[in-house]
């Protein structure tokens, strides 16, 4: 789809655009145009708020750092970019928002929270765990990160099964969760990410 005119990103700029309904961060670095998902792997925020300074573009919320030539976290190193396959022609940049729904589908990319490593934390994973099939849980301590090929599901009946008290879905979960990887929706029944 075509995401933006060509002359309109100048070397050393970065624009978010919108394609087809989904958030795209466009980025000049030295004549090479890049394309990635407009999130911050931390909570989400629009990257092209952010500022950049060479190949190093910094979150504007919590100054989370990404190597734009590569998408790799600079600070953290674990974090990354969501890339997606862009084509300058024509005077036009376009990019392939369906590649990386291609892959969600094809359940080649891995969603799932980064979770506060606490008792109620353990207790979200450990839903997701009875919900989805190859749910991977890696604790370490301090956070407990969740993932599960293509589509990740987690219901506030679960979670309560778990936990053993109430538990209320955004309200909870969102300051549990300070980062994860997919599309996110939530409702007062259950969390998706796609």
């Amino acid at each position: 789809m075509r995401a933006a005119a060509s002359e309109g990103l100048w070397s050393g700029e970065m624009i978010g655009v919108d394609v087809r309904g989904i958030r795209v961060l466009l980025v000049n670095v030295e004549g090479v145009v890049r394309a990635y998902h407009d999130r911050c792997a931390h909570l989400g925020v629009p990257l092209s708020e952010g500022s950049l300074e060479g190949a190093v573009l910094t979150c504007r919320a919590h100054c989370w750092q990404y190597d734009v030539g590569t998408g790799a976290g600079v600070n953290p190193r674990t974090a990354t970019l969501t890339a997606l396959p862009v084509v300058v022609r024509d005077g036009a940049i376009f990019v392939d928002i369906d590649a990386a729904g291609a892959e969600a589908r094809n359940g080649s990319r891995r969603v799932g929270p980064v979770l506060a490593g606490n008792l109620a934390a353990r207790a979200v994973a450990a839903a997701i765990r009875e919900l989805n099939d190859g749910a991977e849980v890696e604790d370490r301590g301090g956070y407990v990160r969740v993932s599960v090929a293509g589509r990740c599901v987690v219901t506030r009946a679960a979670i309560e099964r778990h936990l053993g008290r109430a538990f209320r879905i955004p309200t909870d979960l969102e300051p549990l969760m300070p980062s994860f990887s997919g599309r996110l929706a939530l409702s007062e029944e259950e969390a998706r990410w796609e």
